[in-house]
């Protein structure tokens, strides 16, 4: 009943029918009852109906939803499950009738190493549903009307449906626990007001909860990272700050982003920085994308650097839709530097009616003029038709940034095969490995590369744009080595390599003094 006073509802009791034949326009309710005034809602109940056969019996008048509250929150939904034809490893349905919870108001008991497996899932009506073991779904997935999914672990079914402001998650990061949507599918449709959205939830940034690191955010493995300011980094360097701080090192494989981004730092113990972004990984035979996938960096909340973008792979048969993948850096506040761009990589046959441009992995605004700096772009892998030993593509949005930036992981005695390389729109990429591009190395845009030596069909410098190497230092000479089929240098590029030979006199690491 209604709870008097100020005190809270109560939670929804327990119902299970065992029925050959279910009839009738009756109802079967097992809710949470109203909190009164700043008494929060009464948590649903729990339905089970087994059956044979039914007659005009409508399952929508089946309900454990939560109860509500004048000023304090709702109760989360409870469960009904539904075992009969069709149905043999049964239907869950978590709906809370549009009465917005907490999220994680309704975890669905189970260990990380147990698996739960059944015919459909429906998360519907505003529920906000957590699971932690590995999900096995023969049938449907279905998110849908403000429903939340927060996983800890894999999830596998034949359809998963995200229908009017629907979200699929995992759990954030801990002190400890790296967590990732791992999706397994042979279709995923998400339509243009839904996403899978895992931003802001990989490592920690500094001054956040459970981040053992103090003033430093959090990176690979759970290690100090960036510091003083300087944005987190993971396909991108974090935006710096004009001090002796650094971003804490790229890190990853291009083309298999497995990892999730790294948090921002800080330099007083009252500001928060932002997280890392977390990490998705997709497999299915059809992706319909209208909506949005994204692993973007946490932006600072205060005096502080952004966190990195975070990891996203895709691996369809059918990329489709008119939706976005993002994995960009987070916002600098004031004087901190944004978050460096992650990592995206997408694998495919037939894309032809998906449009690539919208797949970005930029790095994050930074704080303000004067102070923290931009971060640096991500990296963004195609490969499919046309793009038989892929595409790399680097490009951050006209947000300028330091020399050396974003660099491509390699050895030097190591080559990079690529079908296309495209450095676009202030990106300044380092490649310490030889670069060899069947078809076509872009520069565009006011970007910058340095390598050591390139292979190419094509080559183009366009937009103010420049090709060098490294300096020399004491022990070791830069050059840049270019074979390219066709070399196209527009009148506001160059390759330019002034001041980058042997030391003068007094130069740092030059050990002949003033000679």
């Amino acid at each position: 009943g209604i709870a008097p006073g100020f005190a809270a509802g109560g939670s929804g009791g327990g119902i299970r029918i065992d029925v050959e034949t279910l009839s009738g326009t009756g109802s079967i309710a097992a809710n949470g009852s109203a909190g009164n005034s700043f008494g929060g809602g009464g948590g649903g109940g729990r339905i089970a109906i087994y059956y044979q056969s039914v007659t005009g019996f409508n399952f929508s008048n089946v309900l454990a939803q939560g109860g509500t509250s004048t000023h304090a929150a709702g109760g989360g939904s409870g469960t009904i499950y539904l075992q009969g034809p069709g149905t043999e490893s049964g239907e869950l349905i978590v709906d809370n009738n549009g009465l917005v919870p907490v999220s994680l108001s309704t975890p669905i008991a189970g260990a990380s190493t147990a698996t739960l497996s059944l015919m459909h899932l429906r998360v519907r009506r505003a529920a906000r549903v957590q699971i932690n073991s590995v999900l096995s779904l023969a049938g449907t997935l279905e998110i849908a009307t403000s429903g939340e999914l927060v996983l800890g672990n894999s999830v596998a079914a034949n359809t998963i449906v995200l229908s009017n402001n629907a979200i699929l998650t995992h759990l954030p990061t801990t002190g400890s626990t790296l967590f990732r949507l791992d999706i397994n599918a042979q279709s995923v449709q998400i339509d243009a007001s839904s996403r899978i959205d895992v931003d802001g939830r990989g490592f920690f940034g500094a001054g956040q909860s459970s981040n053992p690191h103090g003033l430093r955010g959090m990176t690979l493995g759970f290690a100090a990272g960036s510091n003083l300011r300087f944005g987190g980094g993971y396909g991108g360097l974090g935006g710096t700050y004009p001090s002796s701080g650094f971003s804490n090192p790229v890190y990853g494989d291009f083309r298999n982003p497995n990892d999730a981004g790294s948090g921002g730092s800080s330099l007083e113990s009252f500001n928060v920085a932002g997280n890392g972004g977390g990490l998705v990984r997709i497999v299915a035979q059809s992706l319909t994308l209208h909506g949005a996938i994204r692993a973007n960096g946490g932006s600072a909340t205060a005096n502080a650097a952004g966190g990195s973008g975070g990891g996203i792979r895709l691996d369809a048969e059918t990329l489709s839709g008119t939706g976005t993948i993002t994995t960009n850096g987070g916002a600098g506040f004031l004087f901190g530097g944004g978050g460096g761009g992650g990592r995206v990589a997408i694998y495919y046959q037939n894309a032809t009616s998906f449009d690539f441009s919208r797949v970005n992995a930029f790095g994050g605004n930074r704080g303000g003029v004067g102070a923290g700096e931009f971060g640096a772009a991500g990296t963004i892998y195609l490969q499919g038709p046309a793009r038989e030993s892929g595409e790399l593509i680097v490009d951050n949005n006209n947000l300028a940034v330091a020399s050396l930036s974003t660099p491509i992981p390699g050895a030097s005695t190591a080559t990079i095969l690529l079908t296309h390389l495209r450095v676009r729109r202030a990106a300044r990429v380092r490649a310490d490995s030889t670069l060899n591009v069947t078809d076509v190395f872009e520069v565009a845009s006011s970007s910058e590369v340095t390598a050591s030596r390139v292979f190419a069909g094509t080559t183009t410098l366009t937009g103010g744009s420049i090709l060098t190497h490294l300096a020399t230092t004491g022990t070791t000479a830069g050059m840049v080595d270019v074979h390219s089929q066709v070399l196209t240098i527009d009148g506001t590029s160059r390759i330019d390599v002034i001041g980058l030979g042997h030391l003068g006199a007094n130069k740092p690491g030059n050990p002949f003094g003033v000679r």
